[in-house]
């Protein structure tokens, strides 16, 4: 057989004409990393916290520094009005670690900034190797990558992502040298997903006191073009309860967190999935448990921030309160504070509505290998059983990426409050979806060569 014929075209070869477009020609990319995919590091210092080569993490066992990986648990006040001290300086791109017994190879975000050029373009006069884009002289101003605070409650990271959206925009047309109304694409995996569905709908606006949602503008959308969602955990994640009530377990790259570290954590909270999905059932009498959101529930079993256990972590970031009746109280009341920001969150992005504006909106989810549906959880006992699967990426149900809302109902078409423009599916696990073929090369024809208007230029 000739050799012509056995060659065979990757998507670096499709696009490489399209990744020269000048600035001119295409929108600015936003890349939003998931959950734990952004270093944090202290402001002052500039030492690395989470997501450092070799001793880079936070250890739970020192006091000062699991106060600083922790968000502050601050009584008397809202989760809004305390801010964590470390900072996010960058997106992960290569360290392994175990999300909720899930190995988890960060440098997943490793291709993906590559495919889109973030994060340090290739200089143009670089040899290229054979699968890399080359963006051109005009490739600086064309993506951006999004670091975030994964700890904190995501409405008030959309906030954060509303004021470097502008910055972008500002900044692009700047380069352009014209007033024109910049749009921007962006490309999100896992939790980054529900960030920019809250961002859509309200742009920077955070959530209320009172935890109810600001008004509904859909400021976010009218300035996106394109919005991909790959992995997103719609409707939640398993997982996030196991890390919730069993803690993160060491890996050869990262320490150990206990679950009263990561309950501190609100953003974490918001990974779980909804009880109307009824994702739990109790082993004592089989029914399904309504308490998730409850902190009462999660006193009473003694789970996370709620069991007794907790003073141990709770001495070390309480280190001005001596008695272990006051650090008690503190740490359920944070633990009330996150599980109602968690509630909060949810209704606020749930509700069906129209998206209004031009935005187009793309899902990318897996659903080849069995993945948790139903768990069963026993009071006193923080291990999980899980009792039912379904098609999914092992992190993420298909069904809540899709936010598959035809649990209780005999309905054979979708039944979901998210309108996708287009869906699909991929054969990976969650932090190999975006290293898929289908992906990227979806992907950047969304992003490099899917025609505007009517798709004819002159």
């Amino acid at each position: 057989m000739a050799l012509w014929r056995r060659r065979l075209f990757e998507p670096f070869d499709l696009y490489r004409r399209a990744a020269r477009q000048g600035l001119e020609s295409r929108n600015p990319v936003v890349v939003i990393p998931g959950v734990m995919g952004s270093r944090l590091s202290h402001p002052s210092t500039g030492h690395c916290y989470w997501g450092g080569q070799k001793a880079g993490f936070a250890k739970q066992e020192v006091g000062e520094e699991v106060r600083l990986i922790c968000h502050p648990v601050v009584p008397g006040k809202g989760l809004w009005e305390v801010e964590p001290l470390l900072r996010p300086d960058g997106v992960l791109r290569s360290l392994e670690l175990r999300f909720g017994g899930i190995k988890m190879c960060m440098s997943t975000y490793a291709p993906i900034l590559k495919m889109l050029g973030v994060g340090g373009y290739l200089d143009p006069l670089q040899k290229l190797g054979k699968k890399d884009l080359d963006y051109g002289a005009q490739a600086i101003g064309t993506c951006f990558e999004f670091p975030y605070d994964w700890r904190v409650s995501l409405d008030q990271n959309a906030a954060h992502l509303s004021d470097f959206i502008d910055t972008v925009r500002e900044f692009v047309a700047e380069e352009r040298g014209d007033n024109e109304d910049v749009k921007v694409d962006i490309v999100t995996h896992s939790m980054g997903g529900l960030l920019l569905r809250y961002y859509l709908r309200y742009g920077g606006e955070i959530l209320r006191p009172d935890g109810s949602a600001p008004p509904l503008t859909w400021a976010g959308a009218a300035v996106t073009d394109h919005a991909i969602f790959c992995g997103t955990p719609n409707a939640g994640s398993m997982n996030a309860i196991k890390v919730m009530l069993e803690g993160l377990k060491a890996s050869p790259a990262t320490p150990a967190y206990d679950a009263a570290v990561l309950g501190t954590l609100p953003a974490i909270y918001q990974l779980m999935p909804r009880v109307r999905h009824a994702p739990a059932v109790l082993s004592t009498n089989g029914d399904v448990f309504d308490g998730l959101y409850d902190p009462d529930a999660w006193v009473e079993y003694g789970w996370g921030l709620g069991s007794k256990n907790a003073d141990e972590r709770l001495k070390l970031l309480l280190p001005d309160e001596s008695s272990p009746q006051a650090r008690r109280k503190h740490g359920i009341e944070h633990l009330t504070k996150c599980l109602q920001r968690a509630k909060a969150f949810h209704k606020s992005i749930d509700s069906a509505t129209d998206i209004q504006g031009d935005v187009s909106v793309y899902l990318f989810a897996g659903d080849r290998y069995p993945t948790p549906r139903q768990v069963m959880m026993t009071p006193h006992d923080t291990k999980l059983k899980v009792v039912d699967t379904g098609p999914g990426d092992k992190v993420v149900l298909r069904s809540s990426a899709l936010m598959d809302e035809r649990e209780s109902v005999d309905y054979p078409r979708l039944l979901s409050p998210l309108s996708w423009t287009g869906v699909t599916f991929l054969s990976g696990d969650h932090m190999g979806l975006t290293r898929d073929r289908a992906f990227v090369n979806s992907a950047l024809w969304y992003l490099l060569e899917k025609p505007r208007g009517n798709g004819i230029e002159a």
